[in-house]
């Protein structure tokens, strides 16, 4: 991946005026910090026409994510998500990360909003950025993400304990056709506070 790392700040561009643009009409914010487990499904990849290993066992799970609630159970968000992977080639000593990162617009819907235990569905559609460093793979790409996902917030208050399983599809693809995913799936937990 020989791309320079201008997607980065198309992603940060594309957050702002997301926040800008927020429904006013939400009867509530609420911020979800969330962390978790998330497995590649493609292990096996072809980048830059090397045949490398990724271990489909991701590290640093995180995600956060801004949410807009109706009183109907209708939120709309924006969420950051991110996650790491180890690269490898059998035979070889060279090793790369492959850090994955996403920035979505998501709609949900919850289906017991005033309930303690509210269970939601969701989807979500945004950008993806995928960053190679090491001596094996460098450079970065970018390209679409879209997510599915499903989970119970447990609410008092205004704090919540956040439950997600999710589908993220994440492909990227730099200025010399090269590309690479990021695809899988992931099991989340976290906090949310609502104002």
């Amino acid at each position: 991946m020989k791309s320079s790392r201008t997607h980065c700040s198309a992603l940060l561009f594309a957050a702002t005026l997301i926040l800008g643009t927020a429904p006013a009409t939400a009867n509530s914010v609420a911020v979800i910090v969330k962390a978790g487990s998330f497995s590649v499904s493609k292990d096996r990849q072809t980048i830059d026409n090397v045949s490398v290993i990724i271990d489909d066992s991701a590290s640093s799970v995180f995600g956060l994510e801004l949410e807009w609630r109706q009183t109907s159970g209708i939120a709309f968000g924006l969420e950051y998500v991110q996650y790491e992977n180890d690269v490898t080639r059998t035979g070889s000593s060279a090793r790369s990360t492959m850090e994955t990162m996403a920035i979505l617009g998501n709609i949900k819907k919850y289906f017991r909003p005033t309930s303690t235990v509210n269970p939601y569905i969701g989807a979500g559609i945004g950008a993806a950025g995928i960053d190679f460093s090491g001596n094996l793979i460098t450079g970065s790409a970018g390209g679409l993400a879209a997510q599915a996902m499903t989970g119970v917030e447990f609410r008092w208050n205004k704090v919540g304990l956040y439950t997600e399983l999710k589908y993220l599809y994440a492909e990227a693809e730099d200025d010399f056709n090269q590309t690479a995913k990021g695809t899988g799936t992931g099991m989340f937990a976290g906090v949310s506070f609502s104002f």
